[in-house]
């Protein structure tokens, strides 16, 4: 199956060397764009500048804050054209995973019968 994939890129004369199965991708999306693993190393999300500055505890970033010693986690659902994923992490490993077979075509074409809209109209 992933050969397959692969083909077209191979048509055209691309390279792969890397492929990232979508619930992994999901959780480096949280990891290194979200939390800022390994940008900083203080665990601020990349792009957060201006939040940078030195907090106390009691004060410090939501996304840092533990309770009662325990690790926070994030949970994040991508929600694609015909599938979804959800993904709980620490921002370290993937904690909970669960493929869905739900996505935003599905709310479309219901949408789409309910209303009685083109597919068109359903998705503005």
């Amino acid at each position: 199956m992933i050969n397959r994939s692969l083909q077209h890129f191979r048509d055209v004369k691309v390279e792969v060397h890397l492929v990232q199965m979508s619930p992994l991708a999901l959780c480096n999306f949280v990891s290194y764009d979200i939390l800022g693993k390994g940008a900083s190393g203080n665990g601020t999300p990349a792009g957060a500048g201006a939040i940078r500055k030195k907090r106390s505890k009691r004060n410090a970033a939501p996304w840092t804050r533990r309770r009662s010693g325990k690790k926070r986690c994030v949970v994040a659902l991508d929600i694609g054209a015909d599938n979804s994923n959800l993904v709980i992490t620490d921002g370290e490993r993937i904690i909970w995973q669960r493929p869905i077979p739900v996505g935003g075509n599905h709310f479309t074409r219901a949408l789409t019968k309910e209303m009685k809209l083109t597919f068109a109209k359903a998705e503005h």
